[in-house]
């Protein structure tokens, strides 16, 4: 069976649903076919994950390899007639070529690379992998910064931080979260928030009498209790409408069943104006401050990696998808003296914009040419995304079919793992997700 008949599928797959089987199944598929092992990368997101696939592999083949009633359980499996004496010959090219074997997880294929890439990307050609958290090493990074640079901005974030939390600890955390956003964003991002208008206190001052000068209208007493609790809200940072200020805000112009008067109203236009641009300086203040340390932070960063000689697995990621070759699949698969034919993406759901950004060009290769020996087999479930805290973007999953239409879509919802009432409740929980977000649950 030739090759270019494998149509390119999207595997939209709940859990428990076979998910790991059909993967396999289309390994195998492809290796029956004809396909060399080296060419067909299968991603998976944990390394427990990827050694399953890669056990699966071997033991369904070598089942097939070894008894003439495991070549037929694989024959009705794949749908296909495979022979014993087949089963044997493409366990034999499995093990011989099973250092090139490429079922990864992302990461591990990602420093595949960057090992290839090294001088041309700058990177010191002895660097290791650092495998220790990263909050610590942002830990060192930080005490670095400590001992000999203008922390003032750092200060400024953390004037209320929580004595009872080390303040190492706690600012590396806030690195650590924060430094792979700084990555991946431009200067302008972090400057998004103009003020139309700089108060002064003076402008504060005529504002606070404007207000007191409101208490000598005919009004009953729960007016001037609004006009006394934003009088003392004037002085805030916060700025948390309520009473007269969220009536005005909703274009609804009566409070207490009368009618905002013209005086009032122009007051309180002038006095929300004034809130909202003391909110927003605030956080104009903080947005500014956090690049600003990010910025620095960015800097002693790299130099204390070069200097360790060691990289995580987000600088890897990092590295390659600013790398100037990441659109030259074909000078890329002659680095690594491979091609990559035939494309399998586990879990795609947990994919971050940074890690699509290195596989789309292998991808749209891929799918360009799948008529002509290529294939493509993406399973995922945004139900079952996980990664969000290492810029996982399930969202990614849902875009693929607007931008290859020719993909086939296929649900797979029947479970082999979870009992019926396990599922009713996950499928109540994911079918509301919108009314969540909104509140009414």
């Amino acid at each position: 069976m030739p090759v270019s008949t494998f149509e390119p599928i999207l595997i939209k797959a709940s859990a428990g649903t076979g998910k790991t089987f059909r993967l396999t199944n289309r390994f195998i598929e492809l290796l029956v076919a004809g396909e060399r092992p080296e060419n067909n990368l299968a991603t998976t997101f944990s390394v427990k994950a990827a050694g399953e696939i890669r056990e699966r592999v071997f033991q369904r083949v070598a089942k097939a390899a070894i008894s003439e009633d495991g070549a037929k359980k694989l024959s009705d499996e794949l749908g296909k007639n495979i022979s014993k004496g087949e089963a044997q010959g493409i366990l034999r090219s499995l093990i011989l070529q099973q250092h090139r074997l490429n079922i990864n997880t992302l990461d591990s294929f990602f420093h595949k690379i960057l090992s290839t890439f090294s001088l041309e990307l700058g990177v010191c050609p002895n660097w290791t992998l650092d495998l220790l958290p990263k909050k610590e090493f942002n830990a060192e990074v930080l005490k670095k910064m400590c001992r000999t640079k203008d922390m003032s901005d750092l200060i400024y974030l953390f004037q209320n931080i929580d004595s009872k939390t080390s303040f190492i600890n706690q600012v590396s955390s806030y690195l650590a979260n924060w430094h792979d956003v700084f990555l991946e964003s431009n200067a302008n991002a972090w400057q998004w928030i103009k003020l139309e208008k700089k108060y002064s206190d003076s402008d504060r001052k005529n504002l606070k009498e404007a207000l007191n000068s409101l208490f000598y209208l005919d009004l009953t007493k729960s007016w001037k209790s609004a006009f006394e609790k934003d009088i003392i809200n004037l002085e805030e940072d916060e700025f948390s409408p309520s009473g007269l200020c969220k009536n005005i805000l909703n274009k609804n112009c009566s409070y207490y069943k009368s009618a905002i008067k013209s005086a009032i109203l122009s007051v309180y236009i002038e006095y929300i104006k004034y809130k909202l641009s003391t909110v927003l300086e605030k956080l104009k203040g903080k947005n500014d401050s956090t690049y600003k340390l990010l910025s620095l932070f960015d800097v002693e960063y790299k130099n204390l990696r070069n200097i360790t000689e060691t990289l995580s697995f987000s600088d890897i990621t990092d590295i390659l998808q600013k790398a100037s070759f990441r659109d030259d699949v074909e000078y890329i698969y002659y680095r690594l003296d491979t091609r990559i034919r035939h494309l399998l993406l586990d879990e795609f759901q947990d994919t971050s914009d940074l890690q699509w950004r290195i596989i789309e060009p292998i991808a749209s290769e891929i799918l360009a040419q799948c008529d002509v020996e290529r294939s493509f087999f993406c399973v995922g479930d945004v139900k079952q995304a996980i990664y969000g805290w290492r810029g996982g973007r399930s969202e990614i999953f849902d875009t693929l079919k607007k931008r290859w239409d020719f993909l086939n879509v296929i649900e797979e919802n029947e479970s082999y793992r979870c009992s019926q009432p396990v599922l009713d409740s996950v499928n109540g929980v994911f079918s509301n997700l919108e009314l969540i977000r909104l509140g009414y649950y």
